[in-house]
């Protein structure tokens, strides 16, 4: 018997015609425990590997959440998470962009209105990595963006905060590119 996956498009068609309620209940009783393993992300067009948080026990109306889904240049991981407390539910994502160069970066950063953290650009596991937190939605948007020759990825965390940051760097660590 094949394991059925219950995915983010799912969220909507259910909020969709049993409403957000609903949806928001269900997940908050049965998916938002901690990660307690990590699942390996490989793309070999892109030649990289990542490891993500992932808990099996992470479960919707009887449906495995996946250790990850891709769509495009985006690729969704971890549990589902409640944006801003407004039952806007998701996942963490990261997404493949093209390159841009770190001083471009930290200027593009430093002239948003409304900024938490000054941009910072670090080196994690060897990698150009910038860190930023802006947005005036929620607690805005706190991410990293490991720079590279071929691609930059964006690890944005809608409504985080500093320890967002953290568990990123934790994620970069694990990058490996062949």
């Amino acid at each position: 018997m094949e394991e059925e996956f219950f995915t983010q498009d799912m969220i909507y068609e259910i909020a969709e015609q049993e409403g957000w309620g609903y949806i928001c209940e269900i997940i908050e009783k049965e998916a938002i425990s901690d990660p307690d393993s990590v699942a390996e992300y490989s793309n070999p067009n892109k030649g990289i590997s990542i490891m993500l948080p992932y808990n099996d026990k992470w479960k919707v109306l009887g449906a495995t959440v996946p250790t990850f889904e891709e769509d495009e240049d985006t690729v969704y991981y971890g549990r589902y998470r409640d944006y801003a407390a407004i039952c806007g539910y998701g996942r963490q994502f990261f997404q493949f962009e093209e390159p841009v160069a770190v001083n471009e970066l930290l200027e593009d950063f430093n002239k948003k209105e409304y900024k938490y953290i000054e941009p910072l650009l670090k080196t994690i596991n060897g990698l150009e990595v910038v860190e930023y937190a802006d947005g005036e939605f929620c607690n805005g948007v706190w991410g990293a963006v490991v720079v590279t020759e071929n691609y930059n990825i964006n690890f944005p965390d809608v409504c985080g905060n500093q320890n967002s940051l953290i568990d990123l760097e934790e994620i970069i660590q694990t990058i490996n590119f062949y």
